[in-house]
């Protein structure tokens, strides 16, 4: 059969998590209000295509679970990608593989593509590409090859006769391939532009660490934190400014409000539902509560309780 395109929008941080790539474990945290974003799919031959826009910043912690390869990029963000320790301040191209962890942040209106090649292509390649995170390519080249991945979606999206089929499919899929070899053969010529963040990602991840110690009721005091990890206060919210794009507080009580969000997936449905998870999340003040989450999300504790 001609190959299809699915078209998706991620209408909560659950979809986003579950239902853009079945390759990956994630867990997405949403760090600014808004519509999560929107993309495409397409199903090759041992080859899976993926557009995406994000209209909120988002930030994936994932493990690959395919023993193939991954290669995506994010263009036209309107401030740099973090990624880990770096600062990325152009596209670059990514390269994952199974059983390496991923932390990175997506910036709000970064739209991207991402190629999947399954073990099966990979063998048949001979690709064995060693873990190289960013690769290093031309910003030009990473760009084409962006293009090249729209169009190959854009065809499949465009009315034609079925009788073409997997000869379709494969022109494209090989089309995709040639483009790919190419970048990944071309010229290196720039270094990878990234300033180094390595103390503002070891602030953040042991700042969380420290957190993830205190029972979910329990406020965080920015200064007993800032205190905890020998640091001022002004040193610990550049390094989450620096990071995360916002500061602690701001960072650990969108964290809180996600605790609240999974609780209202466990609790029995009914009256008193958000009542309880409101009070096993440490939440005492309801109206606030109710203002905050549906600023983030975009919708009511209640209307999540009965949409799940």
């Amino acid at each position: 059969m001609r190959p299809t395109c699915r078209e998706f929008q991620f209408e909560n941080i659950e979809t986003l998590a579950t239902g853009f790539s079945p390759n990956f474990d994630s867990v997405v945290q949403q760090l600014s209000a808004g519509h999560l974003g929107r993309g495409a799919s397409v199903a090759l031959p041992g080859m899976a295509l993926y557009r995406v826009c994000h209209h909120a910043t988002i930030r994936f912690q994932e493990w690959p679970t395919m023993e193939g390869l991954a290669f995506w990029a994010a263009l036209d963000a309107k401030r740099p990608l973090r990624w880990r320790s770096l600062s990325l301040e152009r596209p670059e191209l990514m390269l994952q593989q199974g059983r390496e962890y991923y932390d990175y942040i997506l910036p709000a209106g970064c739209s991207g593509f991402l190629i999947e090649i399954d073990s099966d292509l990979r063998r048949e390649l001979g690709w064995n590409q060693p873990v190289s995170l960013p690769l290093g390519i031309r910003e030009q080249q990473v760009r084409r090859l962006g293009r090249t991945v729209l169009e190959a979606i854009a065809l499949c999206q465009s009315p034609g006769p079925s009788a073409l089929g997997a000869a379709f499919a494969g022109l494209i899929r090989d089309r995709v391939l040639v483009v790919l070899r190419e970048t990944l053969e071309g010229d290196r010529a720039h270094r990878v532009a990234a300033s180094p963040l390595d103390r503002s990602y070891a602030v953040v991840r042991a700042a969380e660490f420290l957190v993830a110690q205190l029972p979910p009721e329990a406020p965080v005091v920015i200064p007993e934190l800032a205190a905890a990890l020998e640091l001022s206060e002004r040193t610990l919210q550049r390094a989450f400014l620096s990071w995360a794009g916002v500061g602690p507080r701001r960072y650990f009580a969108i964290r809180r409000l996600h605790a609240f969000r999974r609780r209202l997936f466990d609790v029995r449905p009914g009256r008193g539902a958000v009542s309880e998870a409101a009070a096993r999340s440490g939440f005492h003040n309801r109206g606030r509560l109710a203002r905050d989450y549906r600023e983030l999300f975009g919708e009511s504790p209640g209307q999540t309780v009965r949409g799940r």
